[in-house]
C-alpha cells in the first residue's frame, strides 16, 4: 500500500496521495521569464540559472525549467490557465501597465470569459474569470 503518510482517506474509504500539479514550462532565459512570472503574482522560493519554482495564492506551484534554445522545440505547444479573482478588466490593466500586451482583450467564453497572453518564449496563457452563476469553485468574481 502507498505510504500512508502521504495520503488521506475519502469518503469511500480509499486512499489517495496527496499531490500538488506543478506544471514545468521550458525556458530559453530565465532573466526574461522569471520576472513575467512575476509580475503575474508568483513569488520565487527557489531559484537558480537552470531551475526556479514559483508560487502564487493559495499554493499554486509553477517551474520553469532553462533549456538550450535548440532544445526547446515549437515554443507554445501547451497552454497554461489561470483563474483570476479580481475583474479580467483590473487584470489587464495591470498586465499592460507592466509592458504584458493582450491582444486579442477579453473574449466572452461559455464558462464566463478570458484573455490570452504570452509569455517570452510564445506559451499562451490563458487567464479566466469564471461566471458566479455557472460556478461555485471559490474563484468566481462577484459580478
Amino acid at each position: 500500500m502507498a505510504n500512508l503518510d502521504a495520503a488521506f482517506a475519502t469518503a469511500e474509504g480509499c486512499y489517495r496521495l496527496r499531490m500538488i500539479l506543478m506544471p514545468i514550462v521550458y525556458v530559453t532565459s530565465m532573466q526574461r521569464s522569471q520576472p513575467f512570472y512575476e509580475r503575474l503574482g508568483f513569488t520565487a522560493i527557489e531559484a537558480s540559472e537552470w531551475w526556479t519554482e514559483l508560487r502564487a495564492g493559495d499554493g499554486a506551484v509553477l517551474a520553469l525549467h532553462k533549456v538550450d534554445p535548440d532544445e526547446l522545440g515549437v515554443a507554445g505547444r501547451i497552454e497554461l490557465a489561470l483563474v483570476a479573482i479580481e475583474r479580467l478588466e483590473v487584470v489587464q490593466q495591470r498586465l499592460e501597465g507592466d509592458g504584458i500586451p493582450v491582444p486579442e482583450g477579453i473574449v466572452t467564453q461559455p464558462f464566463g470569459r478570458s484573455m490570452i497572453i504570452t509569455d517570452p518564449d510564445g506559451l499562451r496563457i490563458q487567464i479566466n474569470e469564471h461566471d458566479a452563476t455557472k460556478y461555485d469553485d471559490g474563484h468566481t468574481v462577484a459580478q
